[in-house]
């Protein structure tokens, strides 16, 4: 038994770069990388002995270069009449963008895991229905609440009550007409009576080819505003003051 290649068409030699005459008569098992699994080799090994009737699987290979590609196998065996297998025929996808996005996604799913437990500003996922999907523990600091008693519920429940349906209403809204605004700063009344300003950013994403969700980062701004409107008070009580002292002295 030998697994040397016998033919090959164009696509083969693009897919891995060499000449005809670099892969014709050469083994096939040479061409996987090192780092492939073992139980993908012996599938092959297996299919080429007859083992198996055929083989769909997903290979990593090396090109002439020694770049690393990835090639989606399907193959089966031509028989002879008399059962006897002539030779083999295998068909292979370049799949090596596919798994480059997949690593690139697990990639950004760590970051943004990563950002996500460790950010300062409270961030929160929440569906086309209004409800909570997943919220941080900066987001649970910012409301006075814990993870239990805001997953699972409608993001209004954050809110002062007799504001609360308001509020989800033209959220669910805004969500199904693609209106909700990216980045704001309101001040809004917590369910405890606790007024605080937020700035807010929102973006759609989407997860695992689920439905999309909505990210809201809350950044709390009260000191600002406070300093803000400390500022502002300020500045009146100066204006006013020169105000006084010109009438004073055009008495």
């Amino acid at each position: 038994l030998n697994f040397n290649i016998k033919m090959a068409n164009k696509a083969f030699y693009n897919f891995l770069n060499f000449s005809p005459d670099e892969i014709i008569g050469t083994s096939y098992l040479n061409l996987f990388a090192e780092q492939d699994t073992i139980q993908n080799k012996e599938d092959i090994i297996e299919f080429i002995k007859g083992n198996k009737e055929n083989i769909i699987n997903e290979f990593i290979f090396v090109t002439k270069s020694n770049k690393i590609v990835w090639g989606k196998v399907g193959g089966y065996a031509i028989k002879a009449r008399e059962n006897d297998i002539l030779y083999y025929v295998q068909i292979i996808e370049d799949i090596t963008e596919l798994k480059r996005t997949e690593s690139f996604l697990k990639e950004s799913d760590l970051q943004f895991k990563k950002v996500w437990e460790n950010s300062f500003d409270g961030m929160r996922l929440t569906d086309s229905e209004g409800t909570i999907v997943l919220v941080n523990k900066s987001f649970c600091k910012l409301v006075k609440k814990s993870p239990e008693e805001l997953i699972g519920k409608p993001f209004n429940v954050i809110y002062k009550s007799e504001d609360a349906d308001i509020i989800l209403q033209k959220g669910k809204e805004r969500f199904k007409n693609h209106s909700i605004e990216s980045t704001f700063e309101r001040e809004l009344t917590l369910w405890n009576n606790e007024k605080v300003w937020f700035e807010l950013t929102n973006s759609y994403i989407y997860l695992d080819n689920k439905p999309k969700l909505l990210l809201s980062i809350f950044h709390d701004v009260t000191k600002r505003k406070l300093a803000e409107e400390e500022i502002k008070n300020y500045s009146k009580l100066l204006e006013e003051a020169n105000a006084s002292k010109d009438k004073f002295f055009s008495i």
